[in-house]
This record gives structure tokens, C-alpha cells and sequence, in this order.
């Protein structure tokens, strides 16, 4: 990620203080379907319908401040047409300027063409390749044999393609929080040539009764996540890259919320400088708590929601922390963007 693609969502946040924008960051979830069973994530379990590509143009209409879109699943090539809605959602989001995708790796090919698709277009690509640990407990912790290979194949395709920015995305869990961050590096690298720091993203596990279908799952302990994240820390360094420095901020803070200090946290400014919205149009404040502001169709589209009276008054919910208060990158990174560029920012939005 380059400076560009985090000045411009800082500037739009700012401006979204005053009331000039509004979300400069959406998560889009165009599927549930997956063909992993990975234990920590219930989504292949949720069957909910499918927005088309002409309404996903419809209910993303008029979202000019959107300069960053996660496009996401379950895996989103288990849609046939992941290409065209994909090329739609770009086309009707006029200032993007970044465009995330995680993927499993069960689609190299797919992956391939729709990074190079999105990114002839001149927006930046960012893919996420999942990858939970070695060969054996990747396949294991994905319930599909060949997984970890197929992850491999997939990264090794996207990193050799311009505008394309790949990591491997792994999630902090009890099987592999002490290989993290050394020896999973490690074992990339004897697959990958010129593997290099950056390109390990590590998130936490989290709960979703919503997104994720997981309410039931045991996570790791606070005190295990937080050595993993001071480890992370201190084995990346000083930071390199605008990438570098927001993961950094991220993993600090994420230290202080495993160990129970979560009142420290930034305030979040879901609703203000992020939304989400699920594969039906439903749109949440994010992928957490499951409070719908409505279902954005072909008359009421996404941001006539967000700035309807209940997308209001859930805004100021979350600027009241009055929201389950979790910190994952999904919400921390524009929390981070909006904090920087606006401290004013819980002030501001109260009462709202």
C-alpha cells in the first residue's frame, strides 16, 4: 500500500466530519458459499441470497466517498460471476482507489484475472491468501487436503502481476499462536523465494454471530494473543512501508485490548469511515454487531441507509462505544485513518 492509498481515505474521513462524505472504507461480503471448512468460521454454513451484479451497481450508487472497498466471502470465486460483480462494484464507485480481496487459494486462476482485471482499471490490488500454518495443519484446519498448496500456487501467481500487492493472511488461533510469527515465516519461505516480512498479515480470531455463524467458538487466550502480537511486533521492526506503520498501530493496541485495557482503544468509526454489507444488501454498521440499518435494494441504496435516521442514530452508538467493542482490522485500520486525521473525531460525531 502506498501513501496515496492512505492519505486519500485520511482526507475523506476528515471531510466526513464535517458532514462532506461519508464511509471512505465498505466491506462487501458477495457470497457465503466456500469450499473450505476451516473449524474457526461457520460462514459455509449460512445460505442467504445473492445481490446481482446489476444490484450490487444499484445499492452501491451515489457512495462517492468510497475510496477502499474489501471485497470478500466466504471465498468469492465460488461465485461464477465474481469477475462481473466485482468489475461492477469498481465502475460504480467513482474514487476508489484501493481494492482488497482475501481468497483461499482454491481459484488461482480466477484470483489471477480478477487482479489483473481490477487493476488494468488503475486501482491498487491488495489480495489476502490464507494460510493457517504448515502443509499438515493448514489442510487439517481447513478441512481440504491440497490446501496449503493451492495457497502457494495462488500467491506465487499474484505476486508476479504489477499493481498487485499479495500476502499470506493468517488468523491467530490455538494450534498456531506459537508458531507465529518465526515459524510460520520460516516455512514460507522454503516454499517461497524472497519471501519478506511484509508479506505475513496476522489477524486475531473473532467472533460473529452475523457474518461469521461462530458464537460458539473457544478463542485463544488474551495473554497467548498478546505475546503473539508483541512477538510480531518486535520481529517486524521498524516500520517500512504506510502498510507497515498501520499494521504496527493496529498490533500495539491490539496488545492493550487482549490484555484488558480495551477503554485505550481509539473510538470506532464504523458507520462514519467504514460499513458493511452482506451478500442480500443488508447493511451493518461492520461485520461484528449484528445491527442492520436495512436492506439496500434498487430504491433505497447503501447510503441512503447510512445516512438515514437509524443509520444515524447507530452511529452514534458506536461514537458513544455503546457497541460490542472488539478491535479487528476490519474496523481498526479506518478507525486508525480516522483517528490520525480527525482526534476530534468521538466529539464530533455524538449525538448524530
Amino acid at each position: 500500500m502506498r501513501w496515496r492509498e492512505l492519505l486519500v481515505p485520511a482526507a475523506r474521513s476528515l471531510a466526513g466530519a464535517y458532514g462532506l462524505a461519508g464511509p471512505f472504507k465498505a466491506t462487501l461480503a458477495l457470497t457465503y458459499r466456500c469450499p473450505r471448512r476451516c473449524y474457526f468460521c461457520g460462514i459455509y454454513r449460512r445460505d442467504e441470497p445473492e445481490l446481482s451484479a446489476e444490484d450490487w451497481a444499484a445499492a452501491l450508487a451515489g457512495l462517492e466517498s468510497v475510496t477502499w472497498v474489501d471485497v470478500t466471502g466466504g471465498e468469492i470465486f465460488a461465485r461464477p460471476d465474481a469477475l462481473d460483480v466485482c468489475s461492477r462494484v469498481v465502475e460504480a464507485l467513482p474514487s476508489l482507489c484501493l481494492f482488497h480481496f482475501p481468497t483461499s487459494g482454491a481459484w488461482p486462476g480466477e484470483a489471477v484475472t480478477l487482479a489483473r482485471a481490477i487493476a488494468a482499471r488503475g486501482v491498487r490490488v491488495v489480495v489476502s491468501v490464507a494460510v493457517q500454518g504448515p502443509r499438515a495443519l493448514h489442510d487439517r484446519v481447513s478441512g481440504a487436503p491440497g490446501a496449503f498448496d493451492q495457497a502457494l500456487e495462488t500467491f506465487r501467481l499474484l505476486r508476479a502481476l504489477p499493481r498487485v500487492d499479495t500476502v499470506f493472511g493468517a488468523t491467530l488461533l490455538k494450534e498456531n499462536i506459537q508458531l507465529v510469527p518465526e515459524g510460520l515465516f520460516d516455512e514460507l519461505a522454503r516454499h517461497v523465494g524472497d519471501l519478506r516480512k511484509g508479506d505475513l498479515h496476522v489477524n486475531r480470531a473473532q467472533r460473529s454471530g452475523h457474518y461469521f455463524s461462530n458464537d460458539a467458538m473457544e478463542l485463544p487466550a488474551g495473554a497467548a494473543v498478546s505475546s503473539a502480537m508483541r512477538r510480531l511486533l518486535q520481529w517486524k521492526g521498524l516500520p517500512r512501508t504506510p502498510m507497515d506503520a498501520l499494521e504496527a498501530a493496529y498490533r500495539l493496541l491490539a496488545v492493550q485490548d487482549a490484555e484488558g485495557a480495551s477503554g485505550r482503544l481509539p473510538t470506532c468509526a464504523a458507520l462514519h469511515s467504514s460499513v458493511f454489507v452482506s451478500p442480500s444488501g443488508t447493511v451493518y454498521p461492520c461485520h461484528i454487531w449484528a445491527e442492520p440499518l436495512g436492506l439496500a435494494t434498487r430504491g433505497t441504496n447503501i447510503a441512503a441507509l447510512v445516512a438515514g435516521e437509524r443509520g444515524r442514530w447507530l452511529r452514534s452508538q458506536v461514537a458513544r462505544g455503546l457497541c460490542p467493542g472488539c478491535w479487528t482490522p476490519c474496523e481498526a485500520y479506518p478507525t486508525l485513518l480516522t483517528a490520525a486525521s480527525n482526534p476530534l473525531y468521538c466529539l464530533q460525531t455524538m449525538g448524530r
